[in-house]
């Protein structure tokens, strides 16, 4: 596998593994590799294709937008604008599911735009059961988006879907209403900002995804002291070679890395590691020759 790595991520491999970084590495599972926004690199971003894609090479969890339609519809897409990644016109929350957005198609691959209860089907497959998607809600979204959330995932009651979501909120106003709501969904706080993240949200997650670019530049220990709580971290948008290197090092005590390039992560983890996924309970358990452990 390693003849597919470029130069430079060949040396610098072999750079961690004459420094002693690797041995560090291997006291801690390695990161998983999260396909964010599915397989966007190959197929078109938050379709249904793109996220079955980026299951079969082997991610180990997915990551995806969701928007409000004007009747209410929560529908799969990053941008507010149609006509960013669609043949459609306008602002998704002014515009209707029914009759208008169920019809249009991907300007890239001509796919169709999945609604949330499409990706609830999927989780709900059987050979799926083990994949959790982490479920972003930008602060651009009304509030309402939450109890259209809540009512979509108990229509599938008794099916329980709290080992394979995360909501990903950025707004803490969202926050009451969604523990109130689905109290069994774990919360990750999404954001790029180290300050917020410690003033507004520390003592209210489990789970922190952080823009990885400031992760790499924390000087304030904000990192050490999450992990000293027990809370786990999941980085974006890591798409660089040698970025993904370095987000698998021990010392980032990084827990997922999402990325555009599901494909490059699991390559360059492999080569790292000697890597293997189990599934125990629901729960990813990573093991390597000198670790067995899980994330949370």
């Amino acid at each position: 596998m390693a003849r597919n790595l470029n130069f430079t991520e060949i040396f610098l491999l072999l750079f961690l593994v004459i420094s002693g970084v690797c041995g560090r590495i291997y006291r801690r599972a390695p990161p998983l590799c999260v396909g964010h926004r599915g397989f966007p690199s190959k197929y078109p971003e938050n379709t249904l294709l793109s996220l079955r894609q980026a299951l079969l090479v082997g991610a180990d969890a997915l990551e995806s937008d969701v928007r409000l339609t004007s009747d209410d519809q929560v529908i799969m897409m990053h941008d507010l604008q149609l006509e960013t990644t669609t043949n459609g016109t306008g602002l998704i929350n002014e515009r209707k599911w029914n009759g208008y957005i169920e019809y249009l198609k991907t300007t890239n691959g001509g796919q169709s735009i999945p609604r949330f209860q499409d990706v609830l089907k999927l989780l709900m497959e059987k050979e799926n059961r083990d994949v959790f998607v982490l479920v972003d809600i930008k602060d651009d979204n009304p509030i309402e988006i939450i109890p259209a959330l809540a009512k979509i995932i108990n229509s599938y009651s008794p099916y329980d879907f709290s080992s394979q979501l995360y909501f990903g909120l950025w707004n803490i106003t969202f926050l009451p209403i969604t523990r109130e709501l689905l109290p069994n969904i774990p919360i990750s706080h999404i954001g790029s900002d180290l300050e917020i993240a410690r003033r507004d949200w520390f003592d209210k997650m489990e789970n922190y995804n952080l823009e990885f670019e400031f992760v790499k530049k924390d000087n304030t220990g904000f990192v050490n002291d999450l992990k000293k709580k027990g809370r786990s971290l999941f980085v974006w948008t890591v798409n660089d070679g040698k970025d993904i290197i370095d987000a698998f090092q021990g010392i980032r005590n990084i827990d997922a890395v999402l990325t555009d390039h599901v494909d490059k992560c699991l390559r360059i983890r492999s080569n790292m590691f000697s890597f293997r996924r189990i599934r125990v309970k629901n729960k990813t358990v990573a093991h390597s020759r000198n670790f067995k452990g899980k994330f949370v």
